[in-house]
């Protein structure tokens, strides 16, 4: 699925579209029921790229001042501003 597909489907400004789950259904949480989100997996398996597209998803949908974002990576590999 397309990026501008997923913001068309996703009207809540606070909903995220994380994937599909076993059903093959879009698996869709809502941030301010979820105040921590916790991914992790092996390395190669596109973490940095979910955690970009949630990133997106939000400021897309909301004013900088809706938003407060702390980004903790201890790596500080993929630690850019969005701007």
């Amino acid at each position: 699925m397309e990026f501008s597909e997923v913001l068309k489907i996703n009207n809540d400004s606070f909903n995220v579209i994380l994937g599909y789950n076993e059903k093959n259904e879009l698996l869709e949480i809502n941030i301010k029921e979820k105040t921590s989100i916790v991914i992790t997996g092996s390395t190669g398996t596109s973490k940095s790229i979910l955690l970009n597209e949630i990133l997106l998803q939000l400021i897309s949908k909301n004013s900088y001042n809706n938003l407060k974002i702390i980004p903790i990576a201890p790596t500080k590999v993929e630690l850019n501003p969005y701007v």
